[in-house]
Order: structure tokens, then sequence, then C-alpha cells
């Protein structure tokens, strides 16, 4: 059986950003295969506010529950935050991520497996250094669109939103190295 997909915040953020019609494309296409925790969604929520397509495609999605995680794992979380922590860093920034690598790494365990989609760099190394399966944005962008299910106007604006500007230029070469790959 494939791997669920567990992911953090900054995929559905930059699908947002492109628009609601590439969020619910996004939506559309990972299906019930996508699970988020708890303080993923929290932040989610938070974001909401500034983000009014983010606000709308929460009203709907996940289709999954909301993951929990148990109080020592909770305690882990913050027991890890706590001692990544320099002044100024804001007290809840990277909860997310290592909410989400923390609680795929325990499940594992249980034989539940995950791939996690994240763009952020201290998630992508807590994945990395856990031997778990990456899925960035971008790649995903490249997916939707080589198997038609976002428009190629529409992955390059959300390619936009995922990556730093001097990437931007490097959509079509990417798209085109995806299509004939596949």
């Amino acid at each position: 059986m494939p791997p669920l997909l567990l992911t953090d915040s900054t995929m559905p953020v930059s699908f947002c950003k492109a628009g609601i019609g590439c969020a619910r494309a996004m939506a559309s296409f990972l299906g019930a295969e996508v699970h988020m925790v708890k303080d993923v969604h929290e932040e989610l929520e938070r974001l909401a506010g500034e983000l009014p397509a983010l606000k709308s495609l929460l009203e709907d999605w996940p289709s999954n529950p909301i993951r929990e995680l148990d109080l020592a794992l909770k305690a882990n979380v913050a027991a890890t935050l706590k001692a990544r922590r320099i002044p100024g860093m804001h007290q809840a920034e990277d909860r997310g991520e290592t909410a989400t690598i923390f609680y795929a790494e325990q499940r594992r365990a249980s034989g539940e497996l995950f791939q996690i989609i994240t763009d952020d760099g201290y998630g992508k190394q807590l994945a990395r250094d856990r031997r778990f399966k990456l899925l960035t944005t971008p790649a995903l962008v490249l997916q939707m669109v080589c198997n038609d299910a976002l428009s190629p106007a529409d992955g390059k604006r959300v390619w936009q939103r995922s990556t730093p500007r001097g990437k931007w230029k490097e959509f079509d070469s990417a798209l085109a190295r995806q299509r004939a790959s596949a």
C-alpha cells in the first residue's frame, strides 16, 4: 500500500495564494490521501484570517479528521522547539513541521506510513533525517499539470508562490523534463 500524505502548512498556503481554483484543484487531486496534524490545522486557521482562499478551502478540506498528538508526543514537540529557540524567534515557529514529522515517525512504528509534504527547510531536514520520502509543492505542481489536474498557467502561478523569485523562470524547463520522464 502506498504511503498516505501528511502535510505541513506550506503547500496549502502556496496553492491558496495562487487562488481558490488552484487550491480546489489540489484538494481534488490529493483527495482522501492527505492528512494533517492539529498544530498545522491551527496554523492554517490562523493564516486564513489574512488569506480568503485559505478560509474558503478550510471549510471542507482536508476530508480526513485532523490528527491529534498524544500527550507524550506533544511534550516531545514542545521540548524540541524549546531547545531550538533562539532570541527573537516566534514561539510557534516550526511547531507544525515538528509535530508533522514526529507524528509520522510515531505512526510509522505502528505500521501507518506517510510521505511528507513540505517546502520548509527545517521540515525537509527533519523528514530526511528520519528517512521520510518528501513531496514539495513544486513537484506536486508538475505532477498535477502532467495529469491535467491543473493548467500550465495555474501551475506556473502556484510554482511562483512556492519557489524563490530566481527559480520562477525554471517552471517551463522543469515541466518539459517531467513530461519527458512520464
